[in-house]
Order: C-alpha cells, then structure tokens, then sequence
C-alpha cells in the first residue's frame, strides 16, 4: 500500500524533471520530487494549517475497485444540474459534486474514477450545504468551482491533468506552474504546491505569486530567513508583474511586508525586511537602477506601520508597484497621502541622511533617490526650471512629483510661445516632441 505521501501523479515528476514517464515509477513518493523546498515542507507537513475541515468520504476506485477513505476538501454541489436526465437520484447526485481535495487511490495510486455505495451520507451533506449549517459552511457549498482558465474540473487530479497538459507542450510557463501550486495547496497537498511553485520560479524568477506563496509556506514551517528572501524577490519584481489587478497586487505586498517586518523584528534586525543592495545588484535589469544604494533597516517608527494591521503597508508597497502604482484609483491610493505628510514633516522619513533642499513650503515637490549623486543631479534640475524641491536618500526611489511638475513646468498654454528650457525657440519646434515621448532620465541626465 502506498503511504500518504506516495499520491502522486507520476507525470508531475515527468514534467517537473524532463525525465521520461518509463523511469519513474507507478507510485513515485515524495524522494522523487525535485529541489530541496518540496523535502522540507512533507518533513513538516503537519505544521501547516489545511485549506479546508476535513471531509471524509468512503469511495470506490474505479480503477482496482478497491475501497478507501478520502478527504475531499471542499464539496460543491451543482444543484439541478442533470439531475432531471437521471433515472438514479443518488448517482446524479454524486456526479455533479465537485471536490478540491487532491488525493489518489491508497492502493493503485490511480484518479478521478471514484463511485460510492453510501447515498445516505451524500443527501446528508447536501441538506448541510442548503441549511447553510455554520460549522459546515467551509467545507459545502452551493454552485460550482472555476479555475483561471473558466473550466469546471470534478476533481482536482481532473485540474492537475489539464495542467500537466499544458505544461507538457511548455515546462516554461512559470504563471501555469503557480496556477498548478495554487490547485495542490487548495488539495491540501503544500509539499505538491512548493514543487510547483519553486519550479515556477526557475523558470522565471519575475514570478511574483509564486515568491509569495513559497514565503507563506515557509513561515508556516518556521523558515522565516528562507521565507523572508521570497517576500524580498516578491518586492523586486512586483512593478513589471501584471498578471494580477493592481489592488490585489498590492494586498499581496502589504502581506508579504508584514510577515517580513515580523520577521525582521524578531530577528533582531539581522533578517532584512526589504531588498539588500547585492539581491537588486545580481539581477542584470536592476543594476541601473541599484547603483548607489545602501541597505537601510527600516525601523518601525520610521514607516508609521502597525504590526497587527497588514494595511499599514499599503504606502510601501505601492512604492514598489512603481509605475503601476498610477493604475490605483486616487481614492484609494495611500502612498500619496504618505509624501504628503513626510513633506510637511508630518512624519520621520525612512532614511536620516537628507540632502539639502532648495525650497520648502506646500507645493515642494518631494524626490527620493538612492544616491547623493542622483541626488545632485535632481537639484540641479529643479534649480534649473525652478522647481522648490526637497531631494531625500532613499532605499526606495520615487520620482512621480518631479514628473508631474516637471512636465507642467514645460507646457505652456500657447505651444507657439518661447520654450520653458531657455533655447529660445518656440515650444513647438523645441520641447513639444520631447513631451510627447517624455522621458524623465534624459532630462536628469541633460
């Protein structure tokens, strides 16, 4: 008999590995999986809190016809749904439940063929779910369950199927392996979900869910500097990461930056709670954009965050959306309002070296920048088109009221009227075609 841990689909570790499916065996365990994360999480399996209560079920292998007890996660029941067409009332009962518990047969390791000679326990379960009982209402429902991609599996191992599909055709589809992840962690199956995820994230490291979901994990296994290095990667690469809404998005970072925090305070501040300068530095894309930056530790009074409210991060990682963040709608924007008060000196900014401002009052225009360097040339600029401006170094860079400002400063009403730049040639022929094409680090750099 195969051991809780051997239900495993042996195409998985086909597709996971490249290995063909004739050498890997009909009922593979978890020593079959690849990497290291997957290994770690079955160690500590029992640490981890189940998706959904327990749901028990006796049921028939249609492949051995051998019988089993299986926990089936979420039970959704389609009500209505072919049950007219149906001679047998139990039987079209049970073939239009869906279920999210990932589990195989304990003799034949086979799936999604399963019968049951127990009506009594489905009519049951199926008045709980129509009572909307309170102690079962998270493991029935009413309706149906839908992935991504709008299909309605019956099973998971249906699911993981379609997956593997398509995953046979490209094992590079690092958004498809999280998907995968996703569908085993909601089975209840986290050493399945860290496989998928850190797959996803060695074939494409930009793969922010998945570092999510790998720190998750790892903070309910008590790996919080493992943990804490997903939460950072998550962070790196969160402004160029677009398959999410940009609120869900950055929910997802104010989380990841809470657990961090937590984990940076208990470390003593040993644990970093944002990217270090050599983790931005690695990645060719960031180079540029690293040159110059120190790693700062963030103290708590300098962020005004709350370590029991998650959405006190909201302003910080908005920082990190980078241009995304103006996909926010301006109500619910909070990194705004945030600059807004470190301006008036409503709060302590995050770093204590301050270059020296040219102006001060209301309508300064606040920069952060990661480099006295940078600093000096965003003086000059302002300098030059007379814009009052406080420049700050800042791990975090942020630019936005330089843009804003420095584009109305070189807008005039008539476009026929001198250049705002001082060439003396009208705005038309002069700066109008820079505009149209704006692009803040040519004019930093001019």
């Amino acid at each position: 008999m195969a051991n809780t841990h051997a239900a495993i689909n042996p195409l998985l570790i086909a597709t996971l590995t490249g290995e063909p499916l004739s050498g890997i065996p009909n009922i593979p365990t978890v020593k079959w999986l690849p990497g290291k994360l997957a290994k770690l999480i079955a160690k500590h399996k029992k640490k981890i809190s189940p998706p959904f209560k327990a749901n028990k079920m006796m049921l028939i292998c249609g492949h051995c016809g051998r019988k089993g007890q299986y926990d089936l996660g979420l039970i959704a029941f389609n009500v209505g749904h072919g049950q007219s067409n149906s001679q047998d009332q139990h039987e079209s009962m049970f073939d239009h439940i869906q279920t999210t518990g990932y589990f195989r047969c304990k003799q034949c390791n086979g799936a999604g063929l399963w019968e049951t000679k127990d009506p009594f326990l489905l009519l049951s379960w199926l008045l709980k779910a129509t009572a909307g009982e309170e102690e079962d209402s998270s493991s029935f429902m009413i309706g149906q369950i839908q992935l991504y991609d709008g299909t309605t599996p019956r099973w998971a191992t249906d699911a993981e199927d379609n997956f593997l599909k398509k995953l046979g055709e490209n094992s590079q589809d690092g958004y498809l392996w999280n998907r995968l992840g996703n569908l085993y962690s909601k089975g209840g199956r986290p050493e399945l979900a860290a496989a998928a995820y850190e797959k996803s994230i060695e074939v494409d490291p930009t793969q922010v869910e998945s570092h999510y979901s790998l720190g998750q994990l790892l903070i309910e296994v008590d790996e919080p500097e493992a943990a804490a290095y997903h939460y950072r990667m998550m962070l790196i690469y969160a402004q160029n990461y677009t398959k999410l809404p940009i609120l869900d998005l950055r929910k997802m970072l104010a989380i990841g930056l809470w657990h961090s925090f937590d984990i940076h305070m208990k470390s003593g501040h040993n644990i970093p709670f944002i990217p270090i300068k050599e983790e931005i530095e690695a990645l060719d894309s960031f180079k540029e954009a690293a040159a110059g930056a120190e790693h700062q530790i963030l103290e708590l009074q300098d962020l005004e965050v709350f370590p029991d409210d998650p959405e006190s991060f909201y302003p910080i990682a908005e920082m990190y959306l980078g241009p995304r963040k103006e996909e926010i709608p301006p109500s619910e924007r909070t990194l705004d309002t945030y600059l807004r008060r470190a301006k008036q000196g409503g709060m302590k900014p995050a770093s204590d070296r301050l270059a020296t401002p040219l102006g001060k009052g209301d309508n300064s225009i606040v920069a952060y920048v990661r480099s006295e360097e940078r600093a000096g040339k965003i003086l000059r600029l302002c300098d030059r088109y007379g814009l009052p401006c406080i420049v700050e170094i800042n791990y975090m860079e942020d630019l936005s009221d330089l843009r804003k400002a420095l584009m109305q400063k070189l807008t005039p009403s008539n476009v026929y009227a001198s250049c705002p730049c001082g060439s003396g040639q009208k705005f038309k022929f002069c700066c109008a075609a820079k505009l149209k094409h704006f692009d803040l680090e040519q004019w930093i750099g001019e």
